[in-house]
């Protein structure tokens, strides 16, 4: 296997769900943006949420949004009129590891360690 192997972002973010509370979105941009500060999204969000077309108009879709806080910490108020977790059971819903590798406690090195905590 090649040590230079690429990630698919966009694959990888397909095995995420999302519950999108559509009436109250958690992050609402403000009415006009400075472009500068959108660029910087552009560049930094994971889920790539900020775009900006051929026609330099932007847009912004909070429904695939990971809940990093990216947006929140690079850009906070000069572009963002509210940025908040979503409520309740909306947002992303992580898929946990269904393999017992990825368990720590059904390593048995971490086992026996837990046996001699008691």
């Amino acid at each position: 296997m090649s040590q230079n192997a690429t990630v698919n972002v966009d694959i990888k973010l397909g095995v995420n769900k999302f519950h999108v509370d559509e009436g109250h979105p958690h992050i609402i941009m403000a009415a006009n943006p400075d472009i500068n500060e959108f660029r910087k999204l552009m560049k930094a969000c994971p889920a790539g949420l900020y775009k900006q077309d051929d026609a330099g108009n932007i847009h912004f879709d909070s429904a695939g949004c990971l809940e990093c806080g990216t947006c929140r910490v690079l850009c906070g108020n000069t572009i963002l009129e509210q940025w908040q977790y979503p409520a309740g059971t909306f947002g992303i819903d992580f898929p946990t590891a269904n393999h017992a590798s990825h368990r720590p406690a059904s390593r048995p090195d971490v086992l026996s360690r837990e046996s001699k905590m008691k």
